[in-house]
């Protein structure tokens, strides 16, 4: 027979858990998944409140440059160009931003289609042209497989593709060559990017896709920006159900291979 229950005493009282309190865990979790949440819609709106007037200011520096409001001394034509190169770099670096922020939130449906593998990558090349050649480095393109077709989203892969021939831009010395080469093979239409750059350090070869890593070089054009763009590139391509990697000649110079699941669907 049950014993009938007596009044706690307060030791008991002290000792029995709160079985409606949450567990602190949970808590914390959710606290900083709220975080999360309140840190990425702020960037969002501070990254589209620095757009816009970026942009406008972009555009005037076209005009001005273009010489709609008459012709422009070469002294202060060198003054606008560095800060439209300027401006320009301000403004990938908040996209980039918002691009690291929409691809961990999960957010962003892609809207696939076949696509010529070779439009999107010499896409991405043009998307890299003036970068070159403010540095003085020469882009080249080879394809070996012009029909070769994906699955995917055509924006999102020619942003993956820019980060990385973007960066291989960036690391390769004036005077160097970035290659860039299409095939396909094994069922996979692979994208391959040469430079002929210091090569990535051991210490970092571990950490090279992870967003904000920066290399430690004695250059400082080399390590500008905010280390976005290869986690960016990793991100785009997975979602396409690809794979990035790299390799490293014993004398310098980083390979980049992305490969992609070709298709057989009819490209328009």
């Amino acid at each position: 027979m049950a014993q009938p229950v007596g009044p706690r005493t307060d030791e008991e009282e002290t000792a029995t858990p709160d079985r409606s309190a949450p567990p602190m865990t949970a808590t914390a979790a959710e606290a900083d998944t709220v975080e999360e949440t309140r840190t990425r819609e702020v960037v969002g709106v501070l990254g589209h409140e620095l757009l816009t007037p970026l942009t406008a200011i972009q555009g005037v520096l076209d005009l001005v440059l273009a010489g709609i409001a008459g012709d422009v001394p070469p002294a202060l034509r060198e003054l606008l160009e560095t800060m439209h190169g300027n401006g320009r770099r301000l403004a990938r670096t908040i996209a980039n931003i918002l691009d690291i922020e929409r691809i961990e939130a999960g957010s962003g449906a892609l809207h696939s289609a076949a696509l010529v593998v070779e439009h999107v990558m010499q896409g991405a090349i043009r998307a890299c042209e003036d970068d070159a050649r403010l540095v003085g480095v020469q882009l080249r393109s080879s394809v070996l497989a012009p029909r070769a077709r994906v699955w995917g989203d055509e924006p999102r892969l020619r942003d993956a593709l820019t980060h990385v021939i973007g960066n291989a831009v960036k690391f390769s010395p004036p005077g160097g060559t970035v290659a860039v080469c299409l095939v396909e093979r094994g069922g996979a239409v692979r994208v391959i990017v040469e430079d002929q750059g210091p090569g990535i350090p051991e210490a970092a070869r571990e950490t090279i896709f992870r967003k904000f890593t920066q290399l430690d070089t004695s250059d400082a054009r080399e390590t500008s920006g905010l280390g976005l763009g290869l986690a960016i590139a990793k991100a785009i391509v997975e979602k396409h159900n690809g794979v990035v990697d790299f390799e490293c000649g014993s004398q310098g110079g980083t390979t980049f291979v992305i490969d992609l699941p070709a298709t057989d669907r009819p490209a328009y």
